[in-house]
């Protein structure tokens, strides 16, 4: 999914949308990769950090460490407007991650019905029963996509 939300990014940038800051927390197994062009044009004012999801601050503003070039790392506050989390499948506790967002926040969500993945343990079997784990939220997007007989769902909208 990386690479889906690398390419929004592009876009966004094509349109000269302006960011204060781009906050990516990848899997830690991404980050070697990642790190390999830090500094470059690539990757523009993308910063990364790692951080377990249940630790991190979504308040405004949210405050939470950036990993340095040398590997020290150094707390970071921005003002949160966007949280996209592309990976609620894997969440033990979606219901607690979900309950620490404040009000207001635009969301973009990702889960999937692909139970047999063994690190999968908050898959759905549809994009109703989705919708239902994240009450109260107003949506503008309710998607789904089918490849090779497995769904995607995606959700856009503000926490209520």
């Amino acid at each position: 999914m990386f690479c889906r939300y690398y390419y929004y990014r592009q876009r966004c940038f094509r349109r000269k949308r302006r960011f204060g800051v781009l906050i990516s927390i990848p899997p830690a197994s991404l980050l070697p990769k990642l790190f390999a062009g830090r500094g470059s044009s690539k990757t523009g004012g993308l910063k990364l950090a790692t951080q377990n999801i249940m630790e991190l601050d979504y308040r405004f503003p949210a405050r939470f460490p950036v990993l340095r070039k040398d590997g020290t790392s150094v707390e970071m506050t921005v003002q949160t407007d966007l949280v996209i989390n592309t990976i609620c499948e894997h969440l033990p506790d979606f219901a607690a991650w979900y309950a620490m967002l404040p009000r207001g926040l635009t969301l973009v969500l990702q889960s999937n019905n692909m139970f047999e993945e063994p690190d999968h343990v908050n898959c759905v079997a549809t994009l109703e029963q989705f919708e239902q784990q994240v009450t109260p939220f107003k949506a503008s997007y309710r998607g789904q996509i089918e490849m090779a007989g497995r769904k995607r769902f995606l959700l856009i909208g503000r926490k209520g």
